[in-house]
């Protein structure tokens, strides 16, 4: 028996339609907000919109350079995007942006507030907010990668392209945020606390492409962070060996995500 997907028709009463115009105006004032928020910070400089905005400045021996801080600009961008064509006539009650039009609203709303905690040095707030909109963003990854439905080039650019960025580097920041809140044993145990934080990376990356089913702009964000971990630590060998950790994660992602797509194609496979 085939299964299709409830089609989701026009808002038919004042509420349904208020919902959605409210939906379509928190996204647009949170893609400013990011832009906003990643502007200030980058204007004192690339270090200080990774260290103050993305939360990692205590993070010890292992870190990002800080221009891994740069997959912000296609993140921001998209999300601009993604509140423009949400706002088209056409797009008003579409059923994908209405299934998760909410979950990119919390989520974006979660990485902004994370953002701004950081920037004031809650490191004891950064860290959750991470985990909840990696959880949310995540959740409306997973609604695209299991559409039923083949989803056009041009809405994944808007759509699939910053969600699946932004959930791949919070992927990568969880964990750093999570030792980062932990200052004092980060520096203690620098190479121990690095391990735990790229074994915690590489445990949410693996469910992270299993559950997407090897979205490739989430593994490419997970790539991009191991990548300037990778820098930071060194070249990688056995007296650098967090370096040679995050290549050896990266090598892993990179096999693991090779083998979902092949296991499982969507309809919409590029």
């Amino acid at each position: 028996m085939n299964r299709r997907l409830p089609v989701l028709t026009a808002a038919s009463t004042p509420l349904d339609r208020a919902l959605c115009g409210l939906r379509r105006l928190f996204m647009l004032v949170l893609a400013f907000a990011y832009v906003a928020l990643f502007v200030l910070l980058a204007g004192e400089g690339l270090s200080v919109a990774l260290d103050a905005g993305d939360g990692i400045v205590l993070a010890g021996s292992v870190a990002t350079m800080p221009w891994a801080a740069l997959i912000h600009v296609p993140i921001m961008l998209g999300y601009l995007g993604f509140a423009a064509v949400a706002l088209h006539p056409r797009y008003r009650d579409d059923t994908l942006f209405r299934r998760i039009g909410w979950l990119t609203v919390i989520g974006v709303g979660l990485s902004c507030a994370r953002m701004a905690a950081a920037f004031l040095n809650m490191a004891w707030l950064v860290a959750p907010l991470a985990l909840a909109a990696l959880l949310v963003l995540g959740r409306a990854l997973v609604v695209l990668a299991w559409w039923p439905r083949p989803i056009s080039m041009a809405r994944r650019m808007v759509v699939n392209l910053p969600i699946g960025l932004h959930a791949g580097w919070l992927t990568v920041l969880a964990p750093l945020n999570i030792l980062s809140a932990f200052p004092a044993g980060a520096q203690a145990l620098s190479l121990g606390g690095g391990f735990l934080a790229l074994v915690g990376l590489l445990a949410l990356a693996i469910a992270g492409v299993r559950l997407t089913r090897a979205e490739p702009a989430f593994v490419v964000a997970i790539l991009w962070g191991l990548f300037a971990i990778m820098a930071r630590g060194g070249v990688p060998s056995l007296g650098q060996p967090l370096g040679l950790m995050a290549i050896l994660a990266a090598l892993v992602i990179i096999a693991f995500a090779l083998w979902t797509r092949t296991q499982s194609r969507p309809a919409h496979f590029l």
